[in-house]
């Protein structure tokens, strides 16, 4: 494929994510106390910035993305899968005073998404952001559940993440009547 091709391509696959270059990314952990014991967590992560600092951080930043952006499938799920060994047990909730629990139903992007994050990097290197001021975050998610009702969470996450905006909340739920023209909605 001729350079400007390649361009071409990786632009139109920038656009079509939905990502614009405007848009500000910090790292963000959201933990959603669903009921009294269970907990979900939701990482919305630089992840390649991440997998690098955690599996390779010796290996220049640059030339690395540009590795997994033209890597096959099978790469990137062998790239995947020695995050996920590295990083999932470095994610740690505790109820205070009680152990860690047990963290399950992960769920990770798929290949092709992360193949196509490495892209968008690529794309903005070739564009003028080298420093990955815009990298997209990608989303990722976990479960928990505690023996005993939760109160609080202590909570640390893998050093590869660097600062992470952990934002916690307990949803309230209320059904909307069709019959009724407004149902209230409280916030504490």
């Amino acid at each position: 494929m001729r350079p400007a091709r390649l361009v071409l391509a990786l632009a139109l696959a920038c656009v079509s994510q939905g990502v614009w270059p405007h848009e500000l990314v910090e790292n963000k952990v959201t933990l959603v106390l669903r009921d009294e014991r269970h907990v979900s967590l939701s990482f919305f992560i630089r992840l390649p910035q991440a997998m690098h600092l955690a599996l390779e951080p010796h290996t220049p930043y640059t030339p690395w993305v540009l590795r997994y952006a033209a890597a096959t499938s099978a790469q990137c799920q062998a790239l995947l899968s020695r995050a996920q060994a590295v990083l999932q047990p470095d994610v740690r909730v505790q109820v205070p005073g009680q152990k860690d629990l047990r963290l399950s139903a992960w769920r990770w992007p798929s290949p092709a998404q992360l193949q196509a994050v490495f892209q968008q990097i690529t794309m903005q290197t070739l564009t003028g952001d080298p420093d990955g001021a815009h990298e997209p975050l990608s989303e990722f998610s976990a479960e928990a559940t505690a023996d005993a009702p939760i109160r609080s969470l202590n909570v640390s996450m893998p050093e590869a993440f660097g600062r992470v905006l952990l934002v916690s909340y307990q949803p309230r739920q209320a059904w909307a009547n069709p019959r009724q023209p407004l149902t209230r909605i409280e916030f504490h």
